[in-house]
């Protein structure tokens, strides 16, 4: 236990606390290791192209925003990255990610 604190202060402000590294990644990395394949994604079925979901098949995946961004990019690669959360904490790999069921109903991912 560390020293004691100054009169009217708690212990509880005077320890020091201990830091934890966490270093394990919550999602897919975002460095292919080698050729990529990409699908875009839509709004509605044959609508705009919001951005595009690619993976390198292995364990890299990512979202690619179209230009311009905006709130709408904005909100389809913040969905984007929670499906990709999700799928990485379940164990999927990484070449399950092109699959549209995964952004359905809110999503059109094009299929090949």
């Amino acid at each position: 236990m560390s020293e004691q604190p100054p009169e009217g202060m708690s212990q509880r402000f005077a320890d020091t606390p201990e830091s934890a590294l966490v270093s394990a990644p919550a999602t897919y990395s975002a460095q292919a290791e080698g050729p990529v394949r990409r699908r875009a994604l839509r709004d509605e079925p044959g609508g705009r192209v919001l951005g595009h979901v690619w993976t390198d098949d292995q364990r890299a995946a990512g979202w690619l925003h179209a230009d311009p961004p905006n709130r709408e990019t904005s909100r389809a690669g913040a969905y984007v990255w929670a499906v990709h959360r999700r799928a990485y904490s379940l164990g999927r790999p990484a070449s399950s990610l092109l699959d549209p069921s995964l952004y359905a109903p809110m999503y059109y991912l094009d299929s090949e």
